[in-house]
């Protein structure tokens, strides 16, 4: 009789992880979320042995096993508890010994580890050792394109992991609403969802006000921007009133363009591959104006300007020669991309018997980058299925699909994005209020303040850091602990957070209005820099520069260009300026890595100081973040003719 597995975990990920390899196991795999619900499991299914995590919703791992223990029929049942947050040894120790747990595992741990001690203390009736084996080596070694074949992303992870488009892709599958936020070094950007649409979107980068968008479409000039800047300072109003004020914009036009710098925000995210994200919990966005946009096209499209196509071509390297394609639900995403007749031509040309390969050798006499753009966008929204050309003759083709079976499990986090996102929280804590703190919005209700610091707490304990390794990140984890222990305490008693919120609103309310000014004015001057800086008056926009910056230091585009000025004034020519420069772009970079500009300018300091190897690097960074910068095509494209010139020279002397 095959043995039934209850595993007990409010992480889904790691649940879906478990259950997929000990079903390869010959296992029968029953889940629960939290401990209550598990209690109603234990008695609809009786398992054999239990897996536990501790720190959860309603009930926690702790005090069910006290329950399990309770209970003759589960007295002798066989209960392995996993844990990220308690790892000291005593609690380990106590929980064997007093409670009752067969053995502890503290989160990561290696799944071929936990699989054994299920084994060992109760063996499954079939097992299937090759695919099991092969299971655990996908959970040691991840594709750099494993996220292609993911069916569900985590709610917080890093875009190294899952790139901003898949998560929107996934979370518009799931049909997610709520507030995703996404932050690389000083850049924070929030996205409201509302069924997995985008409908308003945030962002503290100048360079994406909607006065800049404009001025770039050519729908508004330098001086009507200028103009329409000064009047908002005065007036306090919103740029899209002020510019209907001015005539310069239709009420439909306006609603098109905020259609258009929502867009433009997004995907000006695809090209990142540092930082973060974090969904919070679903909020009410009935205030909100939603802004729809076409998902499908919005993320076709950006993956088409925003990655290189060797990058697609890398990505899709893994299956192009040995998958076929079958497309789910065809009819769907062609209507919903809108796509051209050479791109539904493609897609039809997928009969679940030909390989990718031979597929695009049909398109060979047009654009190929453009269909594989087509075909990763369908794999980044799960519209595809793939299956091995190898095993198609052994298994029925809707079944055989070694990626689709292997549902692929999310990466442990490592110790030191832990001490990352620490010390990253650390420093913000003085300026963070409660609720920001906790993760909630401010209509945020108990349960979900409940939920927001439960997840919190499983990530920042304490003690999860050992005080001989990590005594400083310790010190730090627990002050922040504590100050969300404040939070939580607070927010969940009615009175103690009405007084708090009255006291943050008037405080919010004066602050929001002279950073807001600040904000205006230090655009006003960063506008009349770039006007001195294509004059070549380098004084005056030195000194535009310089106030724009101290206005607003948190906006990297400024410091550019203020490094800008100063690399171009002939008059400030020496040593120390190199120097100076290179200091200010570096910061630039550590603030705003997605800056392209910063990169390239960098190239021309190294150029300037003959170290073409460093240049080269930055011109190759630079045209990855933004395959359209012309200045560091052409660089690229000198050094490659300079290469040549002297190699040749080179074999016309030793001939």
């Amino acid at each position: 009789m095959t043995k039934k597995l209850l595993v007990v975990d409010d992480d889904q990920s790691i649940l879906d992880m478990i259950k997929y390899a000990f079903s390869k196991e010959g296992y029968d795999v029953v889940t629960a979320t939290d401990g209550e619900n598990a209690k109603k499991v234990l008695f609809e299914h009786f398992p054999d042995i239990i897996i536990l995590d501790v720190l959860m919703p309603k009930v926690d791992g702790f005090e069910f096993l006290k329950s399990v223990r309770c209970c003759d029929e589960f007295k002798k049942t066989p209960v392995i508890i996993v844990s990220a947050v308690y790892r000291s040894f005593n609690i380990i120790q106590k929980t064997i010994k007093e409670l009752g747990a067969n053995d502890y595992f503290t989160k990561p741990f290696e799944l071929k580890q936990l699989v054994n001690k299920v084994k060992e203390l109760c063996p499954s009736i079939t097992e299937n050792v090759s695919e099991a084996e092969d299971c655990y080596e996908q959970e040691t070694i991840y594709p750099k394109n494993k996220y292609l074949f993911i069916e569900s992303v985590p709610e917080n992870s890093e875009l190294s992991v899952f790139p901003i488009f898949k998560v929107l892709a996934d979370y518009y599958n799931n049909r997610k609403s709520g507030i995703l936020i996404v932050s690389d070094k000083s850049v924070v950007k929030k996205i409201v969802l509302n069924d997995g649409i985008p409908i308003e979107v945030s962002s503290n980068i100048a360079a994406e006000w909607l006065g800049r968008l404009l001025v770039r479409e050519k729908v508004i000039t330098d001086s009507e921007y200028k103009k329409t800047l000064e009047l908002m300072a005065r007036t306090n109003k919103k740029h899209g009133e002020v510019l209907l004020d001015f005539g310069l914009l239709s009420p439909h036009d306006l609603y098109e363009y905020l259609k258009m710098q929502m867009t433009e925000k997004i995907t000006n995210m695809f090209s990142w591959n540092e930082g973060a994200y974090y969904f919070s919990s679903k909020v009410k966005i009935n205030n909100i104006s939603p802004k729809k946009i076409n998902i499908h096209r919005m993320i076709l499209d950006g993956i088409k300007s925003r990655l290189s196509s060797e990058l697609i071509k890398s990505e899709l390297s893994e299956i192009r020669d040995d998958s076929v394609f079958i497309l789910n639900s065809k009819e769907g995403f062609i209507n919903q991309c809108a796509l051209t007749g050479a791109e539904s031509r493609f897609l039809n040309s997928f009969d679940g018997h030909r390989d990718i390969a031979a597929v695009l050798n049909d398109f060979s006499d047009t654009d190929i980058g453009e269909f594989e753009v087509l075909l990763y966008t369908l794999l980044i929204f799960n519209a595809v299925s793939l299956i091995d050309t190898n095993v198609m003759e052994q298994t029925d083709i809707t079944k055989a699909s070694k990626h689709s079976l292997k549902e692929p499990v999310s990466l442990s986090i490592e110790d030191k994005k832990i001490i990352h996102r620490v010390t990253e929280l650390f420093k913000k804590l003085p300026d963070l209020n409660y609720h920001e703190l906790l993760g909630v919005q401010k209509i945020a209700n108990k349960n979900e303040i409940k939920k927001a610091y439960f997840n919190m707490a499983k990530e920042f304990h304490p003690d999860k850091f050992s005080p001989r390794q990590y005594d400083e990140i310790r010190g730090r984890a627990s002050k922040i602990f504590s100050e969300m222990a404040n939070a939580y305490q607070t927010l969940l008693d009615d009175d103690l957070r009405k007084k708090y919120e009255e006291k943050e609103k008037y405080a919010q309310n004066n602050e929001d209005l002279q950073k807001a000014n600040e904000l205006v004015a230090a655009e006003m001057q960063f506008q009349k820099g770039r006007s001195y800086l294509r004059s070549k008056d380098y004084n005056k926009a030195h000194d535009s520069f310089k106030w724009s910056v101290k206005l607003n230091p948190d906006e990297a585009e400024y410091h550019l260009y203020y490094a800008i000025t100063i690399f171009k004034d002939p008059e400030y020519d020496s040593p120390e300026k190199h120097f100076k420069v290179r200091e200010l772009l570096n910061k630039v970079i550590s603030m705003n890595n997605a800056l392209d500009k910063a990169h390239y300018y960098l190239g021309e300091l190294y150029k300037l100081q003959d170290d073409n190897i460093i240049a080269k690097k930055c011109f190759n960074k630079a045209l990855s973040l933004n395959p359209k910068n012309i200045k560091a095509k052409r660089e690229l494209r000198l050094m490659e003719m300079r290469a040549k010139k002297k190699e040749g020279f080179f074999k016309g002397i030793f001939k």
